[in-house]
């Protein structure tokens, strides 16, 4: 079967904050509209079905997306923001899908969100060095705790977040 169209946002993105912030709002339309579509819903209740608490649940999602999306950074002239809906197509065409930091954070808010955890996107700078955000991740509020879920790093666990010199919260 033919992957579907990716469903790819590319404009010409400002420098700086001004082009990061234009890219988060773009990904938390594609989490909303991720939440809401069958194969989405439908892979994210497979995963959680067998599952009884909240945190088992949730390490599950984030299992997945950590197992199953490879690392890939974007073109260095172009940001590329995949769609839930298109990776989880690819991944079923391929057995595989990868991603940078936007993509993965996509995928597992949608999955999170559609099985009924509020999640919120976090942008930080990474490194020793003042300069614009260069870095995305989730949290997912698991019960009555905020939880990291950085699922680009294969060896980090949930809960782990990568030590941020700048960052900003953006509720979806």
């Amino acid at each position: 079967m033919p992957l579907p169209r990716p469903q790819v946002t590319v404009t010409d993105l400002p420098r700086g904050d001004a082009g990061t912030f234009k890219t988060v709002a773009a990904m938390a339309d594609m989490i909303r509209k991720g939440s809401r579509h069958p194969a989405v819903r439908s892979l994210a209740v497979s995963i959680v079905y067998p599952y009884k608490s909240d945190l088992e649940k949730a390490e599950k999602l984030f299992s997945y997306v950590q197992r199953n999306v490879n690392y890939v950074r974007d073109s260095a002239l172009t940001e590329m923001v995949h769609s839930a809906q298109y990776q989880v197509s690819a991944y079923h065409s391929n057995g595989f899908y990868h991603g940078d930091c936007d993509d993965h954070t996509v995928l597992l808010g949608s999955m999170l969100l559609s099985v009924g955890y509020p999640v919120r996107i976090v942008v930080i700078r990474v490194g020793r060095t003042p300069g614009p955000f260069n870095h995305v991740y989730l949290e997912a509020l698991v019960g009555t705790r905020w939880i990291p879920m950085d699922a680009t790093k294969k060896d980090s666990p949930m809960g782990w977040a990568a030590p941020a010199i700048r960052m900003q919260r953006i509720q979806i």
